[in-house]
């Protein structure tokens, strides 16, 4: 049995579309895999509705499943490590 890899503890707070937008190291499949995960959802909620209800990106991406996190065990190892590299790449240039 393979060994799992670990998750990296931002991928708690990054969203799939911010990981395939923003950060480098994601290549063409894992950034189409990353977009096709997006739940589709109907827009019932005016912008300032949703600004009403969620303060922040975070917290309207912690509701409606587009964390990376809440998508972990959909990616092969070879992509959890290329997550977990762009991730920490991101992470070096910003400490």
């Amino acid at each position: 049995m393979e060994n799992e890899i670990k998750m990296n503890e931002s991928c708690k707070y990054i969203s799939l579309d911010q990981l395939a937008e923003c950060y480098e190291g994601i290549s063409r499949d894992l950034y189409k895999k990353l977009w096709n995960l997006i739940p589709a959802k109907e827009e019932t909620l005016s912008a300032e509705e949703r600004a009403e209800r969620f303060e922040n990106s975070y917290e309207e991406s912690s509701n409606d499943g587009t964390l990376v996190s809440s998508h972990w065990d959909k990616f092969t190892s070879d992509e959890k490590r290329a997550i977990n590299a762009a991730i920490e790449k991101e992470e070096e240039l910003y400490a």
